[in-house]
């Protein structure tokens, strides 16, 4: 079910005749209230390897959307925090590692499903490099971490299709290199 199909009265006084104008927002004729469906934000690490160019670390989700699956660090952007701040709180929370670097990579847009619910968001990827490669993972997140090659993996295996576009990229971007 899509966000704008959970709402059946205005969240501001109750009435039950909301009019949409598109998937992206409706009105209350009632009370006025205007409701934006604007997508959250989240921010996701490419966190390469110091020591073997091409590699790329992925976690092992251990929660739904996609459990099991293969991803990257990353989370929602809390209230007032910048993504940048975000990438490196989620870097320190499920891997224990300090962030060195972190460069802006590219943005692509998503659908998070979640109880039901796919919320739209847009995901925000970053080029990380950690000041150690020495992690300890926050197992009710991750359950795995490894470094793969880039170049050789299998894309399917991402949990998410923002995810698979950002890998891509960067495989690309490897590719113009060598």
């Amino acid at each position: 079910m899509l966000l704008a199909e959970c709402f059946s009265h205005c969240p501001k006084c109750g009435s039950a005749a909301l009019q949409s104008r598109k998937a992206k927002s409706f009105d209350c004729p009632d009370c006025g209230f205007h409701f934006y469906l604007n997508p959250a934000v989240a921010a996701a690490a490419l966190i390469v390897s110091n020591r073997r160019p091409g590699e790329v670390l992925f976690v092992r989700r251990a929660k739904d959307p996609g459990k099991g699956r293969l991803g990257l660090i990353g989370g929602f952007v809390d209230s007032g925090e910048t993504i940048e701040q975000a990438v490196e709180r989620e870097v320190k929370e499920e891997l224990g590692l300090k962030v060195a670097e972190a460069t802006y990579f590219a943005s692509f847009p998503n659908e998070y499903p979640f109880r039901g619910v796919s919320y739209p968001v847009a995901d925000v990827f970053f080029l990380v490099r950690v000041l150690t490669e020495d992690f300890r993972l926050q197992r009710e997140e991750v359950t795995e971490a490894t470094w793969l090659a880039v170049p050789e993996m299998d894309l399917n295996d991402l949990a998410f299709p923002s995810m698979r576009k950002a890998v891509a990229l960067y495989r690309d971007k490897l590719a113009e290199v060598e």
